[in-house]
């Protein structure tokens, strides 16, 4: 099945799957598939990155599910979803040396295969060709900086940004050899102690032709404790009228290239939100922890559209919410329909 086809029917699945959800919030029944699948296949990282607290908690391999295991739940997944897409993530995705298989296995079987990456451990031709054989859809790297002394602040430890720019590199020279369907997306977080750095990130993926650039907003630690507060302790944020200044002119400038034709990902309404956002971060805190910017605050279907499955074979509705079941103890589809049976 071509890539275009594949993806035409992953989208024709979300839309149905996102219509039954609405309806089921209206009337208060949990009716619709998920929308969202994230497979957190590891909680190791080969990265500590300063806004993040899942690197602290690193899961033993022994704690993971096996590639075999894996493949079960991907073929799950497919049977009960059709052609979905599925976002490999973590900790890092690439710290498990099986996971360019699990792509493989994805493309196998008619799924969409995305990943989530810091991009250390892909930095290398062979690793880079891999890749490309996978069949893997689309690969986000986050980029912060074009310095790399202040990409690697945010993401150390030193070294991290060339190891990212080689493999992006890499990737992207292969593909068009290859003539390969890969997407490639930047990732960038606006802070205020990157806010200078930008807009040269955008011109440089304009430059090297990669697919998107999608930006999203400093917001308070990942898996730490509600505080709405907790911009007043860190210094990423915007910490006096200059900085804060900066940003908001910078997300402006953002919204000016993405009607020029900017391969934004974010739309205006997103990017005007964000700059709501700087200039209000207690107002604007749930929106911004809960994902839900492009939609200016409209209520996230949490229960009934968010699907993770851990590195243990937990499956949550999002990391706040206790399991509703292992994947390890029958199929997820049955056990999302018994979740929604229980609700």
């Amino acid at each position: 099945m071509s890539a275009t086809v594949n993806t035409l029917r992953s989208q024709l699945s979300y839309k149905h799957n996102r219509f039954w959800q609405e309806v089921g919030n209206i009337v208060g029944v949990a009716m619709g598939k998920p929308s969202e699948v994230w497979l957190k296949v590891t909680h190791r990282c080969k990265t500590q990155c300063v806004m993040c607290n899942i690197w602290k908690t690193p899961s033993r391999p022994s704690e993971e599910l096996s590639t075999e295991q894996w493949k079960a739940v991907l073929n799950d997944l497919r049977a009960w979803l059709g052609p979905y897409d599925v976002w490999f993530t973590g900790g890092e995705a690439f710290a498990r040396k099986d996971v360019v298989e699990l792509f493989s296995h994805c493309a196998k079987i008619g799924l969409s295969a995305r990943v989530i990456t810091r991009g250390v451990g892909v930095y290398d031709e062979h690793t880079a060709r891999q890749i490309i054989d996978s069949g893997l859809d689309e690969y986000h790297v986050s980029i912060e900086a074009l310095k790399p002394e202040m990409h690697d602040y945010v993401s150390p430890p030193k070294g991290s940004f060339a190891k990212a720019v080689a493999g992006v590199d890499w990737l992207n020279k292969l593909r068009r050899s290859a003539g390969s369907h890969l997407r490639i997306v930047i990732k960038t977080i606006i802070m205020g102690f990157n806010s200078d750095e930008i807009l040269g990130i955008v011109e440089w993926v304009m430059k090297n032709g990669f697919d998107e650039i999608k930006f999203q907003p400093v917001e308070q630690t990942i898996e730490e404790e509600k505080d709405v507060n907790w911009f007043t302790r860190s210094n990423l944020w915007p910490r006096d009228e200059q900085t804060l200044a900066n940003v908001v002119d910078v997300i402006e400038e953002l919204i000016k290239l993405k009607r020029g034709g900017a391969p934004i990902h974010n739309s205006e309404r997103e990017l005007a939100a964000m700059k709501s956002y700087f200039l209000d971060p207690v107002g604007m805190y749930e929106p911004v922890k809960n994902h839900v910017l492009p939609t200016m605050g409209r209520r996230r279907i949490a229960n009934d559209g968010w699907l993770e499955i851990w590195h243990n074979g937990e499956a949550r509705t999002s990391w706040k919410n206790p399991p509703f079941g292992n994947v390890t103890e029958g199929a997820i589809w049955r056990l999302w329909k018994e979740r929604a049976s229980a609700a």
